[in-house]
């Protein structure tokens, strides 16, 4: 729960981190590079957007931990997908303005494992939402594990959180990149960014 609390904080272009939106946008690139070339041609052209990062993101209500599936799908379920968000993206295409909804899942398996068909409902849910009727929806699911583990449903994108893994590197990436953290609450979150990579 610690580590889905810290994801779901520092995704959260909303939060007090004083990151904006660069965690969220390149934790999408670090999805869109691992699905270069190993997709059909409509989920290339959304991937070769995320990866050029020529679009707006912001998140639709708020980024949430232990979500209930049943509260996203109105089915009866008692199972809770560790992050949860809905993510708008906008841009610009031909001289109109845009827009994808990704329904967005992250499975945090740090101390244990997948349960029995656990992505392939947890995909079933995303697929299954609908904020709004006439736009796009393409829903990105993610299982996050320490040693890279690879999920029972093939919609699911496998991201290490080992130290010197994916996510550890979109952290870096956004220190490297000018994204400093001097704010009123400077010291906790160096705190917060150290104590995720150690």
């Amino acid at each position: 729960m610690a580590h889905s609390s810290f994801l779901a904080w520092w995704l959260n272009p909303k939060s007090e981190h004083g990151l904006g939106d660069s965690p969220i946008k390149l934790f999408l690139r670090l999805i869109a590079t691992k699905t270069w070339g190993n997709s059909d041609g409509k989920d290339e052209a959304f991937y070769t957007r995320i990866l050029t990062g020529n679009y707006d993101v912001e998140v639709v209500g708020d980024i949430e931990v232990e979500k209930n599936v049943g509260k996203i799908c109105n089915r009866n379920s008692k199972d809770r997908i560790d992050i949860w968000s809905v993510l708008r993206l906008t841009y610009e295409e031909d001289g109109a303005e845009k827009q994808i909804i990704i329904p967005l899942v992250i499975e945090n398996k740090i101390y244990s494992g997948e349960g029995q068909n656990q992505t392939q409902r947890y995909y079933k849910a995303a697929s299954e939402y609908e904020l709004v009727k006439e736009v796009e929806h393409h829903p990105i699911c993610v299982l996050l594990t320490v040693e890279d583990k690879k999920a029972q449903s093939e919609h699911f994108y496998n991201i290490s959180l080992s130290t010197h893994g994916h996510v550890s590197l979109v952290c870096q990436n956004v220190h490297d990149n000018g994204k400093d953290f001097r704010c009123d609450h400077n010291s906790l979150r160096i705190f917060k960014v150290r104590q995720f990579l150690h």
